[in-house]
């Protein structure tokens, strides 16, 4: 059997005291941009809702009042980060701890390297492809600028009879595209 005192009956006493004493209460506080994947450099905004203190760790340790003081927006620049901060208000309440977690990649991956170079070809020849680690590789075969929407290299495939210009694009996991590889092939069997 659980008891609760409470002077009103409609409210539990912690109710009541947090109602009555606001400036008391030490809220997480607020980043101003979201976990997730990011192809560009982030400048990383906590927002506090009343005075006192932020202090925030970057390697996802926990953080403390020993932690960095949040003065300015924290740049992200490529890399994975796990930022976690709490804020200490002016009567030295420290508030839960509020968390979001980055990848950032703003390097462009390298061309992708593809097998055979382009020429000309009398018997059935397989294309393959290499790119960079964690990237995708995209592809036409008519002469268009590949895109995300193109077609996905998933291993390699028959080069097609005829006269055929492909055109290659490796995207980062970020979504960073990189340079463009172009051949162009001709099998006459």
């Amino acid at each position: 059997m659980e008891i609760i005192i409470s002077n009103n009956a409609n409210k539990p006493i912690d109710e009541q005291i947090t109602s009555q004493y606001p400036g008391y209460l030490a809220r997480p506080p607020e980043f101003s941009v979201k976990s997730g994947i990011y192809n560009e450099t982030l400048s990383l905004k906590l927002l506090a809702s009343t005075k006192g203190t932020v202090y925030y760790t970057t390697d996802g340790s926990r953080p403390d009042e020993d932690s960095q003081v949040y003065a300015s927006p924290i740049f992200l620049e490529s890399g994975n980060y796990r930022i976690r901060a709490v804020f200490v208000n002016d009567y030295g309440v420290m508030s839960d701890v509020a968390e979001e977690s980055f990848y950032v990649d703003v390097t462009a991956p390298e061309a992708p390297v593809v097998s055979p170079e382009g020429g000309e070809y009398t018997r059935p020849t397989l294309i393959t492809v290499e790119a960079g680690e964690d990237c995708t590789v995209y592809y036409t075969t008519d002469g268009s600028a590949p895109t995300r929407d193109s077609t996905e290299y998933t291993g390699p495939f028959s080069m097609p009879v005829g006269n055929t210009v492909f055109r290659f694009i490796s995207y980062s996991l970020a979504g960073v595209a990189g340079e463009e590889t172009r051949i162009s092939c001709s099998l006459n069997l």
